[in-house]
């Protein structure tokens, strides 16, 4: 049992003084076994500078319970099984709160009924480990398991209630391959917020999977405190509509780093879909290093292809640890006017070109030194039949030159094989296309680069 050390509820207990108030709680309790035990109702205040705690109880497991001297304020409400007589949540032990999975917060300004609990029985794994957070922070600290890296899908999460997000923490989890995260609430909407300190089991590379077979102990991790860094992101004209064959449209982003020490972390868009999943990376994760007071702007165009689903899109923008950690963000709206096929999905030709990030010259480098090259160049451009596409390997490669319309489709296929290390160069005939903008698209090494092009006949 040494594995399993729940401070969250210790600290609830032990730390929390009782206090004065008039107002009481009731509701019932359902899913306790019927004689395993008493079923324990505890109301526990988010106010962590001056914490509070009352409780109440059901003898039989099940039924009506009261929590009696509630102050006003807010409250996550909670009850457990204590089967083992221990005071304590534990293995075997049955747990729920008001709420569902995620905890409501309970606003108590008068007497409130009908808060119904069902408890349910814990796992019998679990994961431990320890919280370390820079001195001077004071919030509600929650620890997440999900079963994605980008912790869209959460399956288990504990709270340590500890004012300086510093502790002890276990997550009862079912076996399974989980991903872990813990954020500093510092605002109290349940979800981490750019300004909060974040981290995750892994940092600062890619989250770590924890393989929870048996209890996984030792899954420490360290929050860090948010840089102070600023992203904008805005489209050159708005409101921004996509014909239903495709098209695509400019944007600026721009980055501020307002902080004394230079901050490097990766940048990468995405685009929410209409039925709200996430489609992408459609540009990055691209590592950017900002200089202390540095910032950096750059003139981008996305292209949308045809058959993307249609409706309305959130084209999004993140700073932080891909994919986890989004310490800046900002987004904009696109509407998508139908759709060429809807059976195809989002489809490819989510291309992007226009000022690099570093991730697509293939390393890293200050965001406000980057010269304006590319690692694909057209010349001339614009054009009117022919252009020549040049780049340039470091290494002999395999390489792929596809040329794309503004629907998405292949118009020329122009290299498609492996290529010697050194300058290379090849032409672009047009002349059966119409007039317009297309992609070319080199992917050579494990990197990719757009270049847009201009057709006018």
């Amino acid at each position: 049992m040494n594995a399993f050390r729940p401070a969250v509820f210790v600290l609830a207990l032990c730390l929390l003084a009782a206090p004065a108030g008039a107002y009481t709680l009731s509701g019932s309790i359902s899913g306790a076994q019927w004689l395993g035990g008493i079923t324990y109702v505890y109301a526990i205040s988010t106010n962590i500078l001056n914490p509070t705690f009352s409780f109440g109880l059901v003898l039989l497991g099940n039924g009506t319970y009261y929590v009696f001297n509630v102050a006003e304020g807010d409250y996550l409400l909670f009850a457990f099984q204590d089967q083992d007589n221990s005071l304590l949540p534990s293995l075997g032990d049955r747990m729920g709160f008001y709420g569902g999975q995620i905890p409501a917060i309970l606003t108590v300004t008068g007497n409130m009924s009908g808060l119904d609990i069902v408890v349910a029985e814990l796992p019998v794994t679990g994961i431990t480990g320890t919280i370390t957070t820079p001195a001077g922070q004071s919030g509600l600290t929650f620890i997440q398991a999900a079963t994605d890296p980008a912790f869209e899908n959460i399956a288990a999460f504990s709270l340590l209630l500890d004012s300086t997000g510093n502790g002890d923490y276990t997550v009862f989890a079912d076996t399974g391959q989980y991903y872990v995260r813990a954020f500093l609430d510092v605002n109290f909407n349940f979800s981490p917020s750019p300004g909060d300190p974040q981290g995750y089991y892994g940092a600062p590379n890619p989250p770590a999977v924890v393989n929870v077979a048996a209890p996984a102990q030792n899954i420490d991790m360290a929050l860090l405190l948010p840089p102070d860094v600023d992203l904008t992101l805005t489209p050159a004209a708005a409101p921004v509509f996509i014909p239903g064959g495709g098209g695509s449209f400019d944007y600026s982003i721009a980055l501020v780093n307002n902080g004394s020490a230079p901050v490097t972390h990766q940048i990468w868009f995405d685009a929410v879909l209409p039925n709200l999943s996430t489609y992408g990376p459609v540009v990055g994760p691209a590592s950017v290093t900002l200089p202390a007071g540095g910032s950096g702007t750059r003139l981008r165009t996305q292209g949308v292809p045809g058959v993307a689903p249609g409706g309305i899109y959130t084209y999004r923008a993140r700073f932080g640890l891909y994919p986890a950690l989004a310490w800046a963000q900002d987004s904009f709206l696109f509407t998508k006017l139908g759709d060429d096929d809807p059976d195809q999905g989002p489809g490819a030709g989510w291309f992007s070109s226009g000022d690099p990030f570093p991730g697509e010259l293939g390393g890293t480098r200050s965001v406000a030194s980057i010269p304006e090259t590319c690692a694909l160049f057209a010349s001339p451009n614009p054009f009117n039949p022919t252009t020549a596409l040049s780049y340039e390997l470091q290494a002999a490669s395999h390489v792929s030159l596809r040329v794309y319309d503004t629907a998405g489709r292949v118009v020329a296929t122009l290299v498609e094989g492996w290529r010697e290390a050194g300058a290379q160069e090849v032409t672009f005939d047009a002349s059966g296309l119409p007039s317009g903008m297309y992609f070319a698209r080199l992917s050579a090494r494990g990197a990719t680069h757009v270049q847009k092009l201009i057709l006018l006949k």
